[in-house]
């Protein structure tokens, strides 16, 4: 096999490895989206949930899904990486906005406040 078709072999299965995390994440938020969105609610304030623009909603459910239930990925990861994804999709102030609330809720998440234990 040429080099390039292994480079290529390898970069499909990552690929696939990828659509199929993307897809547990997805999945994961729909199926806790309740929860999630009465969290979100609780540590915006001053910021009714259907007064957030789509964008920074999305990010926020996402990075609140991975605190409380993806247990391998650490607080300071799932606000890192909401952070990047408003920087690269938000405007600029979706990244303190963002970064404020994921703060709240990974410190919530380090007192055991939702029933589970992470250390920030």
């Amino acid at each position: 096999m040429a080099s390039g078709e292994g480079e290529s072999a390898e970069l499909s299965r990552k690929n696939a490895e990828d659509r199929e995390f993307a897809l547990h994440l997805a999945s994961g938020v729909h199926l806790w989206l309740e929860q999630i969105d009465m969290i979100i609610q609780k540590y915006s304030r001053h910021w009714r949930i259907d007064r957030i623009a789509k964008t920074e909603l999305s990010i926020l459910r996402l990075g609140v899904y991975e605190m409380l239930h993806e247990p391998d990925i650490p607080l300071k990861v799932s606000i890192n990486e909401a952070v990047e994804l408003s920087k690269e999709f938000g405007d600029e102030q979706s990244f303190p906005f963002i970064n404020g609330i994921l703060d709240a809720v990974a410190r919530a998440v380090e007192h055991g406040e939702f029933g589970i234990h992470k250390e920030f």
